[in-house]
């Protein structure tokens, strides 16, 4: 049985080895190894004997985007500290940037996939009650931006994220966001996306959520940093793009500019 405490993306790969599902790897399952044909990565150690609880802590500095959240959302900004692994109150501000024409605009309820040669900039605003949801691939960069503004289409994220490899994604190279939301009416939205976020191994990066302000975002797809910008002007025409999808529809679009 998977301990609660361990993210799925987590026990799957220990899984893929404990074929049996007995809680111990054997010393055949080991022999039989096919790293290549079950899909799992040279860097993870395996050993003879081995349980899930020992599998991830012989891992651990592997599992960098292991973060379990534990309880309600808490209003503020927290950002990982890399040394502890774990999200950490602070009073810094994100850095300002300027609204772009060069910028994809995802609306409510929408959300696409970009690379940096299509486009510079990712970026949404009025995120409150609203929460937004980047992802950022720093090795092929290329990211992911949602604009979720219910829990039911929070929900509907756990799907599209599973079909995120097939976009070229690799989501143990990932920092993912979570910004927006509003004190009061926005904490299932939260906690939903938290829960699917945990059954990847993305690391979460930074949680700014709840109070009582509307934020816009940006997401630079040559550095992964994320901005705050105002509004000024509108970049969202149609007809020059495609890739824009609902967060009900059950496929993945990439950001592509009509020609």
């Amino acid at each position: 049985m998977t301990d609660m405490n361990i993210p799925k993306w987590i026990a799957d790969i220990y899984y893929r080895v404990d074929k049996n599902r007995d809680g111990s790897i054997s010393k055949d399952e080991l022999n039989n190894l096919d790293r290549e044909k079950d899909g799992i990565g040279t860097g993870y150690q395996f050993e003879a004997g081995m349980d899930l609880n020992s599998f991830v802590n012989k891992n651990r500095s592997i599992f960098s985007g292991y973060v379990h959240f534990e309880g309600e959302p808490t209003q503020g900004r927290q950002i990982l500290n890399s040394k502890t692994n774990k999200l950490v109150p602070t009073e810094s501000l994100r850095n300002e940037s300027l609204d772009s024409q060069k910028s994809i605009e995802v609306g409510q309820g929408e959300y696409t996939v970009a690379k940096y040669k299509d486009t510079p900039y990712m970026q949404t605003f009025g995120i409150g009650p609203c929460v937004a949801v980047t992802i950022y691939d720093k090795k092929q960069k290329m990211g992911f931006l949602a604009h979720i503004d219910t829990p039911d289409k929070a929900k509907s994220l756990n799907g599209v994220l599973n079909r995120l490899s097939s976009q070229g994604f690799n989501l143990e190279n990932c920092e993912a966001r979570i910004i927006g939301g509003q004190t009061g009416s926005s904490t299932e939205t939260i906690k939903t996306i938290q829960k699917c976020l945990e059954n990847t191994p993305a690391t979460i990066a930074e949680m700014d959520v709840l109070g009582n302000k509307v934020r816009s975002i940006q997401l630079n797809l040559d550095t992964g940093e994320v901005t705050d910008y105002k509004e000024t002007i509108h970049t969202r025409k149609d007809t020059e793009f495609v890739g824009i999808q609902t967060l009900f529809n059950n496929t993945l679009s990439e950001y592509k500019p009509k020609p």
